[in-house]
């Protein structure tokens, strides 16, 4: 499977890979958390999980990991 970083929704914002399986997304004004899916993959269909980062403003990263040998598919900025 291919890992497809969807560009962020707002210019002022960066969204990059970090580590095997965790992305993150920094703005540069508002409130924004990253986004990611995470997908299992296993005999017959694969599980698909959204996941968020934590909340944050001012340039700061909002990060976050699958867990549990799941594995990165996609990811995103989220603006409130």
């Amino acid at each position: 499977m291919a890992i497809a970083g969807a560009p962020a929704r707002a210019a002022s914002c960066t969204t990059q890979r970090s580590g095997t399986n965790g992305a993150s997304a920094t703005c540069t004004s508002g409130t924004y958390r990253v986004g990611i899916e995470c997908v299992v993959l296993k005999p017959g269909d694969p599980i698909s999980t959204i996941h968020y980062g934590q909340w944050k403003t001012g340039g700061v990263a909002s990060t976050k990991s699958c867990a549990g040998g799941s594995r990165l598919f996609d990811f995103w900025a989220e603006e409130d």
